[in-house]
């Protein structure tokens, strides 16, 4: 079993970040706001087919305005935050080249 150790985690994603913005990234529009939710069981059964019925639907315009409530220091972090920067960050992922 591997092992996430999570001060790699965030250098990994600051270095991505530095990256973007060394490319003269500073900011992005998003424009795409909708994307599909696959269940976890589904989402990391391999051997089945997903089955669409179950798929839910999300909206990256939602999942930003969650995150930018986390920078409030009244606001208490909640785990489900990585789901909303996930989203972003495949989004952005699929945005940028290089």
């Amino acid at each position: 079993m591997v092992q996430i150790d999570l001060r790699e985690s965030r250098q990994v994603t600051n270095r991505l970040f530095d990256h973007l913005e060394q490319q003269g990234h500073t900011h992005l529009e998003l424009t795409q706001d909708y994307y599909w939710v696959i269940p976890d069981e589904q989402l990391y059964d391999p051997l089945h087919d997903p089955d669409p019925n179950t798929f839910g639907l999300g909206q990256l315009t939602d999942d930003w305005n969650w995150c930018q409530n986390l920078l409030n220091p009244e606001r208490e972090p909640v785990g489900r935050g990585f789901l909303w920067v996930a989203a972003l960050l495949r989004w952005i992922s699929s945005q940028t080249i290089g």
